[in-house]
């Protein structure tokens, strides 16, 4: 039975491996699973990161992480200002990036522009209130 488990998958592996690489190359389907997130670093800074989780065929073509910042509430970015925005490379499985920008008391969230066979999209992380070091203000 030992014997039989890795011999098990290592035929699985053999067939199921050149039939991804044949569909991924064919550039008819790709599966991307994109994160965005904010952190407050305790330090005066708040670091906003955008990670490529996961990627079956190739990742996303290109990709720009924005920081945006409001004195007040909100999760309309038209209503808040750009704290900062650089492109991001996360095009490799597993990529990330992170942009740090200095904290100041209001609330921050991090957008995630990206594009993929030409169709633009974005993801956008929750909306949070920091103080002036960078430290989380919970809100009830």
């Amino acid at each position: 039975m030992k014997r039989f488990i890795p011999l098990f998958f290592t035929m699985a592996a053999a067939l199921l491996c050149p039939a991804l690489l044949l569909c991924s190359c064919s550039g008819k389907w790709r599966f991307t699973f994109l994160s965005v997130r904010m952190k407050g670093n305790g330090d005066g800074t708040l670091t906003a990161t955008a990670q490529n989780e996961f990627s079956l065929g190739a990742g996303t073509d290109y990709s720009e992480l924005t920081v945006y910042y409001s004195e007040e509430y909100t999760t309309d970015i038209d209503n808040m200002q750009i704290a900062e925005s650089q492109a991001a490379d996360i095009t490799n499985e597993r990529g990330e990036f992170a942009l740090t920008v200095k904290a100041k008391r209001g609330f921050f969230c991090a957008v995630l522009k990206y594009t993929v066979d030409g169709e633009s999209a974005h993801l956008q992380s929750e909306t949070i209130n920091y103080d002036e070091n960078g430290t989380r203000i919970q809100t009830s």
